[in-house]
């Protein structure tokens, strides 16, 4: 699972990657929460957006997801984040 920090510019200020268990223990039903810690450059202010997914770790293919209207993309976008 992937969890970026963009700055206001769409450049990653901060990345958190990582997933705390092996997909072979995973079980129908499973509920998978994962906690990132991220930190902007040098604790500065500003307007951020935190941009999350998963890729397969092999090939750094990035799994599609869809929304509800139908479009789809390789990652979601948070909405805007002031600090």
């Amino acid at each position: 699972l992937m969890a970026h920090l963009l700055n206001a510019h769409g450049l990653v200020v901060a990345v958190a990657d990582g997933l705390g268990t092996s997909i072979e223990n995973w079980q129908p039903g499973d509920v998978i929460v994962q906690r990132h810690h991220l930190q902007t450059p040098d604790n500065q202010g500003g307007h951020y957006y935190l941009q999350t997914g998963a890729y397969w770790l092999d090939t750094m293919e990035r799994w599609k997801t869809s929304s509800e209207d139908g479009d789809s993309a390789d990652s979601i976008l948070i909405p805007e984040i002031v600090r």
